[in-house]
């Protein structure tokens, strides 16, 4: 509504610029004369009657730059009186205020300052010129921010009074006014651009409302200005279309002769339906050169970049935001950066927690179903299926299998290979004992000698084959003398069959058709046999031959001592490998059911 407001002060008759023949021959056909005396003329008199009860918030921007002279400043003072001569000003109708610029800003008076026109003549009379550069942009700038506040006079905008800003200037502005006068115009301001002598008609169109033929004005110097007076009072006082009609302008609502036209806010143009406005698509019009996104503001554009990146200096090049180095993000192991910010990460092997920061190391073996048949190992970044000792892997990488080490090794047991956890041995047939190599086995000859009640079945388990010669039967201790002939006989034979075989070149005889023999040397390796065996050897005569010494062990007596000796030796044998068994099968066992 502020802005359909602004545009009530718009003329139906307007001219961009007044060129200096043209402000002569208006200042020529003009009735009205300067001093004391113009007020009283009838035209005068009908300009003050044009505005009466005209609401407006007015604030006049004056240079006061070194350039404007003090005969051109007095100039300005009177354009100014004029133009409060058709102004109804006062608290409920027209407030007026006003602001000198050249290096700073000089607020004179403000909206709320003054409640007649008298007393905003004679402040205009009393100001004084300031001499210094010219900072257009920024007397703009305090307009919008300062003289147009509540504070300073301005009524609420929700009361729809129009905000006019009449600039008058006669250089170049030493800072930029486009943007801040594009500013003032989108917040509702109408402005009027007045530019006095050599100045840029470019830099008046910038600060200026449009259209620019109705707000923007040029005259040859500052005699000259007084030509425009009755222009504004016919833009200012003059009853407008936009005012009394329902217009439906989007942004501002512009009178003509007779009707009105809707106009669109700089940076806006008009949509077909003549009311509406858009923004217009500069980037798509202009080569904005932006490396990701171009972004059309009103007016102009500007270069954006994507999530995660950041606009340089130049305005148009985008660069990557390292988070990760800007922040202190505390992350354990790694940080990576993502879109606007950054994530924690973990090594291999390790999971993030759920402070989304630290990492625990990954139980594999715990938290898959393995299927590991006898251990499970964590890895880095898995876990392995391990077998415990004496097992293998199979191809599965799952279960396990018993290492074979007898096929492994091929050790050349005899007889049997045992397996062990971590090695193997071996083991000899029943009736054989191991020989010191570990590896080749000897048949044991046993003798059986029952006495009394002796049952004869176990005796012939025990004792070797053929049986009826190595078992012997008596009914009675005090008759052992009968069989003692007959077991002498058969010891002395038995000694006598193995050192023959041992005296015969090896290989002569099959394995499997010699006799069971009396390893009697293996037995006597002990020492107290080897006493025994020296001791009977020094028994014999020395000039005896060595079937002499033969026979002389079968005495009685050596044979005797021979057969106790090799019974303990035959017992302790037993009774050792009887335990290396047991041992063997529990171990067996063992494994077996794991």
């Amino acid at each position: 509504m502020e802005k359909m407001l602004a545009g009530c002060f718009l003329l139906i008759l307007g001219q961009i610029v007044l060129l200096p023949a043209e402000a002569r021959e208006r200042s020529r056909g003009r009735s009205i004369s300067r001093g004391r005396h113009a007020r009283t003329h009838p035209q005068t008199a009908l300009l003050e009657s044009s505005c009466e009860n005209k609401r407006a918030d007015l604030v006049f921007i004056i240079d006061s730059s070194r350039s404007v002279n003090t005969h051109d400043y007095a100039k300005v003072k009177e354009f100014i009186v004029d133009i409060l001569q058709f102004l109804d000003i006062g608290p409920d109708v027209t407030r007026v205020g006003l602001l000198q610029y050249g290096s700073t800003v000089k607020n004179e008076f403000s909206l709320k300052t003054f409640k007649r026109k008298s007393e905003v003549e004679r402040a205009v009379k009393r100001m004084r010129h300031l001499s210094t550069g010219t900072m257009t942009g920024l007397a703009i700038q305090y307009a919008l921010n300062i003289a147009f506040s509540e504070a300073e006079g301005a009524r609420p905008l929700r009361e729809n009074v129009p905000r006019v800003i009449m600039i008058v200037t006669d250089g170049r502005p030493q800072d930029s006014v486009a943007e801040v006068a594009a500013k003032a115009r989108d917040t509702g301001i109408l402005i009027f651009a007045i530019g006095v002598g050599q100045v840029d008609f470019n830099t008046l169109k910038s600060i200026g409302s449009e259209p620019h033929e109705d707000h923007v004005f040029l005259v040859a110097n500052f005699s000259q200005i007084e030509t425009l007076t009755s222009v504004f009072q016919k833009k200012l006082c003059t009853a407008h279309m936009c005012s009394t009609l329902e217009h439906n302008c989007a942004h501002f609502c512009i009178n003509i002769p007779g009707s009105y036209v809707c106009r669109c806010k700089q940076g806006y143009i008009l949509n077909s339906d003549q009311t509406t406005c858009r923004i217009q698509d500069l980037c798509a019009m202009e080569d904005h050169n932006c490396e990701q996104l171009c972004v059309n503001v009103p007016g102009s554009f500007v270069c954006q970049c994507y999530s995660g990146y950041a606009l340089a200096e130049d305005g148009k090049r985008c660069v990557a935001v390292d988070y990760c180095a800007s922040e202190n993000h505390g992350c354990e192991h790694e940080c990576v950066n993502a879109d606007g910010s950054y994530l924690c990460q973990c090594h291999e092997g390790f999971a993030l927690n759920p402070d989304k920061k630290t990492c625990t190391k990954i139980d594999y073996c715990a938290s898959s179903n393995h299927g590991c048949q006898h251990e499970c190992v964590n890895t880095d970044d898995s876990y392995s299926c391990h077998c415990l000792k004496g097992f293998t892997l199979n191809p599965d990488k799952k279960t396990c299998r018993r290492i074979n080490y007898c096929a492994l090794n091929k050790p050349g047991c005899e007889h049997e290979c045992v397996n062990m956890e971590e090695s193997y041995y071996c083991r000899c047939h029943r009736g054989y004992t191991l020989d010191p190599n570990g590896k080749t086995c000897s048949r044991i000859t046993m003798y059986a000698v029952g006495v009394g009640k002796a049952i004869e079945e176990e005796l012939q388990e025990i004792a070797s084959e053929p049986t009826n010669k190595h078992l012997f039967y008596a009914e009675d201790f005090s008759t052992m003398d009968e069989i003692s002939e007959k077991l002498k006989k058969g010891i002395c034979e038995a000694l006598e069959d193995s050192d023959g075989r041992q005296d015969s070149p090896a290989g002569e005889l099959p394995k499997t058709v010699q006799q069971p023999t009396v390893q009697h040397r293996y037995l006597f390796e002990e020492d107290n046999l080897l006493r025994s065996t020296q001791k009977l050897s020094h028994s014999t005569k020395p000039s005896g031959s060595p079937l002499e010494e033969k026979h002389d062990q079968c005495k009685c007596e050596n044979l005797i001592m021979f057969q106790n000796l090799a019974n303990e030796e035959v017992r302790k044998l037993t009774q050792r490998l009887e335990e290396m068994t047991q041992r063997m099968e529990a171990l067996e066992n063992r494994l077996r059911y794991r």
